[in-house]
């Protein structure tokens, strides 16, 4: 198995080779596939046949669009093409919006006289005025007869829909509604599209009578309504989705905007503050770099000032006290979390803090203007280490129901099983002083393990039979204790959990994943730390 050999200046050249940076191709061969977070809207389209027309990019700013369902996550095309309401606000569930021109089949299937058929609702008077909306989301008028029947039925007759047309001319209909493709951001060239059977699917063609569906223009609430079919989209409780004929059953969507535009601009503005090295030497001793070589992990104190702790704790509160951490969770407050079999709090997708906070000055400032970069260096080699852009803000809430127990299967490695940076940053800004207060908790020496395993296993072996299902380790896990300001260097191969909190106080830590500017990016997305 490649590894990046480390040479530590204070230790013999045959022991001081180092597994660092994880497993070069991991990734590519078996791990998830390398996006941007923010996309990278699409491609034109021209003239698309018969059933679609002229496609043009229905967003001028290149917004993405987010479909956020009432009771479940927002509408997402996941890897294998399946559709559901799961996803949080990254690429899987932002859409980009290809506005076309109506299908010529939602004109022809309308064109003909229809009957409905209604049911009186109770308390309503002979002669009274009756309203209801075609499948197609017309909004028409009748009469209550008089007598009323004895089953409250009546049977209406429905008038031709307009011609393509005449939609085109009404400006009320053109004002209100567009005709759109969904292209997945995080899926390629996957398009939502209605199936046989009301079926929605994500693996749709463009500028096909499959894939064009009908929003409300703007933001804001929405169904969504497939006009060839006469179907609107509906959630059911298992966030799979379907469709149904009536409007009053379809699922209310919340239409809002992600600028990609405006995180790269931000994504920009921190770059800039990354770019000069800070003045400040550091590095490991002797007995930490031997302690890491055996353990996989060391504690640095006093890594951290004092006063850029207390910075980043103002910039999470901040943000907690604005509702960021549990936003787009339905219920709020306490939602977003899951509790495991032992009690732990294991932060879910949508209680992410926001690319604003991680990526924050204050945040980055405690890798970026503190002894930490340093640190790393001494590890990977001086001027090796591109420095993060991002960070992952990690809280463990008090659980005083959670059992006091460490089971030896309940770890993991970063990426899912699939580590894509050079060395973990934990930075301590809680008290850790006593066992179970949330506290990030390692198994010593089994980066060795995992290192073993990997190479008599091979690498697609490996991650498919941890994944599926971790074995116990022999060792017994080691809660860090810390003081605010102190920093957690691991392997990316060490397994490692977040600790049961039984304590009164939320556990506060900020990591980091950068990498050697030989590799990739950064990576720093949420772990379960």
């Amino acid at each position: 198995t490649p590894v990046f050999p480390i040479t530590c200046p204070l230790l013999p050249r045959e022991r001081s080779e180092i597994m660092l940076g994880g497993i070069s191709g991991l990734a590519r061969l078996v791990g998830r596939a390398s996006r941007l977070r923010t996309g990278g809207g699409g491609g034109r389209f021209g003239n698309a046949g018969a059933s679609g027309g002229q496609g043009r990019r229905g967003d001028g700013k290149g917004d993405h669009s987010l479909f956020k369902s009432p009771n479940a996550g927002h509408l997402r095309i996941r890897k294998d093409g399946t559709v559901d309401c799961g996803g949080g606000r990254g690429a899987w569930a932002r859409f980009e919006l290809i506005e076309v021109n109506p299908p010529a089949e939602a004109a022809s299937s309308a064109a003909a006289p229809r009957t409905l058929v209604l049911q009186i609702p109770q308390g309503v008077s002979p002669g009274q005025e009756l309203r209801f909306n075609t499948p197609e989301g017309r909004e028409m008028r009748t009469h209550v007869p008089n007598p009323i029947p004895p089953d409250r039925r009546i049977s209406v007759q429905i008038s031709p829909a307009p011609t393509v047309d005449q939609k085109a001319a009404s400006p009320a209909v053109a004002g209100e509604f567009r005709f759109v493709c969904l292209r997945s951001v995080g899926n390629g060239n996957n398009f939502l599209q209605m199936m046989q059977g009301g079926r929605v699917g994500g693996k749709g063609v463009a500028m096909t009578s499959e894939t064009i569906f009908r929003i409300k223009r703007g933001v804001g609430p929405t169904r969504i309504y497939h006009p060839t079919t006469g179907l609107f989209i509906q959630i059911s409780g298992t966030q799979r989705l379907s469709g149904v004929p009536s409007q009053s059953a379809a699922t209310v969507f919340n239409h809002t905007l992600s600028n990609h535009q405006g995180m790269k601009n931000f994504h920009m503005a921190v770059a800039k503050r990354v770019m000069a090295r800070p003045l400040i030497e550091a590095k490991l001793s002797r007995h930490e770099l031997l302690h890491f070589r055996d353990h996989g992990y060391v504690v640095a104190k006093n890594a951290v000032a004092t006063e850029l702790v207390h910075d980043a704790l103002q910039e999470i509160n901040t943000a907690l006290g604005r509702g960021e951490l549990f936003a787009n969770v339905p219920g709020g407050g306490g939602a977003g979390t899951k509790i495991v079999a032992d009690g732990t709090l294991l932060s879910q997708g949508d209680g992410k803090f926001s690319p604003q906070t991680r990526g924050s000055e204050a945040i980055l400032n405690l890798f970026l203007k503190s002894k930490v970069w340093a640190l790393v260096e001494s590890l990977v080699g001086a001027g090796t280490i591109r420095p993060p852009m991002h960070s992952q803000i990690a809280l463990r809430f008090p659980n005083k129901n959670a059992k006091a127990h460490l089971p030896p299967r309940h770890w993991h490695l970063d990426g899912e099983m699939n580590p894509q940076f050079s060395v973990l940053v934990g930075i301590c800004l809680s008290p850790w002083q006593v066992p179970f207060c949330g506290q990030f908790t390692v198994f010593p020496g089994q980066h060795h393990r995992m290192h073993t395993d990997c190479k008599k296993l091979g690498i697609a072996n490996f991650v498919a039979a941890y994944r599926a299902e971790k074995p116990a380790l022999d060792v017994k896990p080691v809660q860090i204790m810390a003081q605010p300001g102190d920093v957690v260097l691991a392997h990316p191969m060490l397994p490692h959990r977040g600790g049961v909190n039984n304590s009164c106080n939320i556990r506060y830590a900020v990591f980091f994943r950068p990498r050697r500017k030989t590799g990739g990016r950064s990576s720093n997305e949420d772990r379960r730390q």
